[in-house]
């Protein structure tokens, strides 16, 4: 069997960090106007986009396309594909495609005993904080805005502590679990868009609550049993997974969505998914996986001989990282 190999660059980046956007206001638009913009003399155009959303957005400083088109896309909460036409052996046209969401929610387990070899989980709580002082915007009287000599009207007392006088608000599960010597870790929250001190203790609590858990970074190895089982085991970019392993107690239950995929033809040991914007699945919240759990029972006998045959095609398997969000 030939095999040839071929290296390709992602000529998107290099085209799109070549031009420059400037300031613009785009009020009740939709993407692909935005887009027509961004794109402008990049040498890409707009595909495929969902125009049924129209928003106020603006690009407030002089940015590269690269960076416009990603602050566009969070704002209109979508994510791309890039293609190329080719005409014979001669590049066509460029273009940029959208979509609210890539891929399949396959939710396709991956099970300790099958097709997950194992699981690492590491917790980082080198950025973690119990507490954040909140500033807001400069007031008409040249001061800063704070949390001081304010009490939120729905301060649930069960989970925050925030004193009248106090300029901070802390979480108390946060400070029972990763206090230092008793007291607080504090942080800094800025919200430059705050002008009245509620909207400034929303926005940091929501901060806060983001804040105070641990980072979790998940290294998974699996089975790629496509090749075996067909097209209910394939794994694809985008798609929605879960990872399930009994080993630990509690469980692992973890939902992700694959944000890359590796596959080698000659060696398929080398065969590699890294996964994203995780969830855990609560133990006693997983009625969701319990139908996969069903299905693999029915079928185990066959998927024991499929996990013999991968496993004697390509050793351990392909190796997986579950990456913590930033």
């Amino acid at each position: 069997k030939y095999v040839k190999s071929v290296f390709c660059e992602n000529s998107a980046v290099t085209d799109l960090l070549a031009q420059v956007v400037r300031p613009a206001s785009f009020p009740s638009t939709n993407l692909r106007t935005v887009m027509t913009t961004v794109l402008n003399n990049t040498g890409w155009k707009a595909g495929k986009v969902p125009s049924d959303a129209n928003v106020d957005f603006a690009f407030t400083d002089y940015i590269s396309s690269l960076e416009a088109l990603h602050q566009a896309l969070t704002a209109f909460n979508a994510e791309i594909s890039f293609y190329v036409e080719f005409n014979g052996l001669t590049i066509g046209n460029k273009y940029v495609d959208v979509d609210t969401q890539r891929g399949t929610e396959t939710l396709k387990p991956f099970i300790y005993g099958y097709d997950l070899v194992s699981v690492e989980r590491e917790e980082d709580t080198s950025n973690l904080v119990t507490a954040l002082v909140a500033v807001g915007k400069t007031t008409d009287n040249g001061g800063t805005l704070t949390l001081a000599n304010y009490t939120p009207p729905d301060l649930d007392t069960t989970k925050y502590v925030k004193d009248f006088g106090a300029d901070w608000i802390g979480s108390k599960d946060a400070l029972s679990q990763f206090a230092l010597d008793g007291q607080h870790r504090f942080g800094v929250y800025k919200d430059d868009s705050a002008s009245i001190q509620y909207d400034l203790y929303t926005a940091a609590k929501a901060k806060l609550d983001e804040l105070s858990t641990p980072k979790l970074t998940y290294t998974v190895n699996v089975l790629l049993l496509e090749n075996i089982l067909g097209e209910s085991h394939k794994v694809r970019l985008g798609d929605t997974i879960i990872v399930h392993d009994t080993t630990y107690v509690p469980e692992i239950i973890v939902q992700a969505r694959v944000i890359e995929t590796k596959t080698s033809i000659i060696n398929p040991d080398g065969n590699s998914v890294v996964l994203g914007d995780y969830v855990e699945i609560l133990e006693t919240n997983a009625s969701r996986v319990q139908s996969l759990l069903d299905q693999l029972a029915a079928n185990a006998e066959q998927w024991n001989q499929a996990v013999k045959t991968a496993k004697a095609a390509v050793g351990t398997g392909a190796h997986v990282v579950v990456n913590q969000p930033i």
